[in-house]
């Protein structure tokens, strides 16, 4: 039902929208750059609600506006790490549990909203291809789609740029969402041709060339626009995996300064 839609010319069209999304972050990494290290980890996660929420159900969640300052916190991503980390811990805070419920909810009303009124979208949405099934369902559909991201970047022209290529595979295979036993370990020159990040066959994930798409613009315009350097007070703690099906990690995430590319 959803393989057309996450195809490679499905995805490229929705280049312009990643595009802009993209174009946002980079404005809130260039505002908030002067008030200390920005946590990077949380910044693209927002990045990534923002746009599948768009592509999905036509209306963004726009996190990327709400979050706070440079921390990039948000009350959305709260709620899904804790559920990530135990479904009891969940129940136990209500507010959160809560919250998550609402937010899927209101996602569907949201998307019945639009289709009631008539109003036409400038690029396709996933949920049409299920806005014959009943709520119950679509709320299911919605959740495992949130849980599964001034100048011109050509797409096209980016996946041709080996360094770049290289980086982001290099960057999928020691970092893979779901790191679970999947390998890591590739012969020499060989990495894309084991590389099991998103896995293999029938069962390979559908958002891979979503992914794909998502990391080469990021990249692209971020290396472009800007400079990074760690942040130095970082803990052991705070770059420790967690294996929660998803990844995640002990402490913040990676956090680094940012300065504006003057050259």
């Amino acid at each position: 039902m959803l393989s057309n839609f996450f195809s490679k010319l499905s995805i490229r069209s929705m280049e312009g929208i990643l595009v802009s999304k993209i174009t946002v972050l980079c404005k809130r990494l260039s505002e908030t750059k002067d008030d200390g290290a920005i946590d990077l980890y949380h910044a693209f996660r927002c990045l990534t609600v923002d746009f599948i929420t768009e592509v999905a159900f036509g209306e963004s969640f726009n996190l990327l506006t709400k979050a706070e300052n440079n921390t990039f916190n948000a009350p959305f991503l709260e709620s899904f790490d804790l559920a990530s980390e135990s479904v009891w811990d969940l129940i136990k805070s209500a507010a959160r549990y809560q919250g998550l419920l609402r937010a899927v909810a209101d996602t569907v009303a949201n998307f019945r909203r639009l289709k009631g009124s008539g109003k036409s979208l400038d690029h396709d949405v996933v949920f049409d291809s299920m806005s014959h099934l009943d709520d119950k369902v679509l709320l299911a559909e919605a959740t495992d789609i949130l849980v599964a991201g001034s100048q011109d970047y050509e797409l096209v022209k980016l996946e041709q740029l080996p360094f770049l290529t290289a980086c982001i595979n290099e960057a999928m295979r020691y970092a893979m969402a779901a790191p679970g036993r999947l390998p890591r370990v590739v012969p020499d020159g060989e990495l894309e041709k084991y590389l099991v990040t998103f896995s293999k066959g029938a069962r390979q994930c559908l958002g891979i060339n979503l992914a794909y798409v998502e990391a080469t613009l990021t990249l692209a315009m971020l290396a472009n626009r800007f400079c990074f350097t760690h942040d130095e007070t970082l803990k052991k703690s705070d770059l420790k995996r967690m294996d929660n099906f998803t990844m995640g990690f002990e402490g913040t995430g990676i956090r680094a300064v940012v300065h504006e590319d003057k050259e």
